[in-house]
């Protein structure tokens, strides 16, 4: 009983906000622009999930030093249309900026990857599944008799 009391106490002494987000979109990338007045880079965190979530959380001491306030933000960023791994943030006078580049056709160019196991492009992959021949096709039709 004792312990609910005090889980219920800890969570009284939160304060829960949404920060102001505005994006700016230009060609080559997109920035989110999260405005946090009174907070400070250290309490800050930006991480970006294997699933594509951008995740961007805070927390405070109130200046009374009695509560705590914290937010939590969550935007999805597809990886067809942004360069994730460039992903950049910046904290300057009270605003977070998080740089999202674009790719350069808006998704990245697969078809000039090569994997590393395979010696031959991937546009050969685009003409799957091969045409048959009349030779093959004729085994097929055996097959199934």
């Amino acid at each position: 009983m004792e312990r609910k009391a005090n889980e219920a106490a800890a969570a009284a002494a939160y304060e829960e906000f949404e920060p102001f987000c505005r994006w700016q979109r230009k060609e080559d990338h997109d920035i989110l622009e999260i405005h946090l007045q009174e907070f400070k880079r250290e309490q800050l965190k930006v991480q970006i999930s294997n699933y594509g979530i951008l995740k961007i959380s805070g927390e405070r001491t109130t200046s009374d030093a009695s509560r705590k306030t914290r937010f939590y933000k969550e935007v999805p960023v597809p990886s067809t249309k942004y360069d994730t791994p460039a992903i950049r943030a910046k904290f300057v006078s009270g605003c977070l900026y998080i740089t999202l580049p674009k790719w350069k056709n808006s998704a990245p160019d697969i078809v000039k990857t090569r994997h590393p196991k395979w010696s031959k492009p991937l546009k050969e992959l685009q003409n799957w599944p091969p045409k048959m021949n009349q030779r093959h096709h004729q085994l097929i039709l055996r097959s199934k008799q």
